[in-house]
């Protein structure tokens, strides 16, 4: 079984009257959503302090944020997990491909998708949009925050899966790859053979715009960092404040 590690870069983030106030809001999210993410946890394999990190980073725990990973009003990406309809869907149609779409993971999205949508997008010939319908919905993800996490889980699981490296999680991988797409290497930074620090000091060099090069940078010391919501959370121990 891979194993985390935190922290994983040495670039700071969060003062600690920040990771107190972030940390408020994580127990509310447990109060209100605990259940139902220690069953996506049990389903997909990502551990709840994953998950509790990725909702504090991406919404501060607000179910009906639109605003998120590019800092637009009104944008596509939703919710706790601040996820879209096609990342929902590419995710679930990777973990059937990649086999990691178990019997009581499909029944768990039938719960919330439907069998019909589900036999959709398990028959996609490749992770473009099917023609078929229906799909998957914007409004779904905001009127179902449990999808919504359900939806996000899944796409981590894919991508810590596709991040293994020496029996380790690269969770800043996973970042930049959630943060900006699961294309991203192909498209705009390749993180082969990069280490953790390498991977957080030259995302700025990437073929990112500089803004959102700076928000993906931010994005992995928020987590991942002496300070990060994840070290918080699993590592109490090795915090380091800004």
């Amino acid at each position: 079984m891979a194993s985390i590690q935190v922290p994983m870069v040495s670039a700071k983030f969060y003062t600690q009257p920040l990771l107190n106030a972030g940390l408020a809001a994580v127990n509310d999210v447990i109060k209100t959503y605990g259940k139902t993410i220690e069953t996506i946890s049990r389903l997909t394999g990502v551990i709840e302090e994953v998950i509790y990190s990725f909702i504090w980073v991406e919404s501060g725990g607000d179910r009906w944020a639109t605003t998120g990973r590019f800092g637009r009003p009104l944008s596509n990406f939703v919710g706790l997990m601040q996820i879209d309809a096609s990342a929902s869907i590419t995710a679930i149609f990777l973990a059937n491909k990649m086999g990691l779409l178990t019997p009581d993971l499909s029944k768990y999205l039938v719960g919330f998708l439907g069998q019909k949508t589900l036999d959709c997008i398990l028959t996609m010939k490749n992770q473009s949009l099917p023609n078929c319908r229906p799909l998957i919905t914007q409004k779904q993800l905001i009127d179902s925050p449990e999808l919504n996490i359900l939806c996000g889980s899944i796409y981590i699981m894919v991508l810590s899966k596709r991040y293994i490296e020496n029996g380790t999680i690269r969770l800043d991988k996973v970042i930049v790859a959630y943060n900006r797409g699961i294309n991203v290497e192909s498209r705009v930074f390749p993180m082969q053979n990069l280490s953790p620090e390498q991977v957080y000091s030259q995302v700025l060099k990437s073929n990112m715009t500089t803004q959102n090069a700076k928000i993906t940078q931010v994005y992995i010391s928020k987590i991942v960092g002496p300070s990060g919501m994840l070290t918080a959370l699993i590592n109490p121990q090795k915090l380091s404040y800004a």
